[in-house]
């Protein structure tokens, strides 16, 4: 069986590795300077949602 799951929240991740076998992560690719260029690649999960983003483009 195949589960496909799409996920921001760190803890979530830690479960699946701890009780699944074999998953297969994919994190979005980011530059070096901070922008985002949409490629998703395979990697071990981050413990940051990079919310911050979020705030300064929407409260700055």
């Amino acid at each position: 069986m195949t589960v496909i799951a799409v996920s921001h929240q760190f803890e979530y991740t830690q479960l699946v590795q701890r009780y699944h076998c074999r998953p297969y992560f994919l994190v979005a690719q980011r530059q070096a300077n901070g922008n985002r260029s949409y490629h998703m690649l395979p990697a071990a999960p981050k413990a940051t949602s990079y919310g911050l983003d979020i705030y300064h483009r929407l409260i700055r």
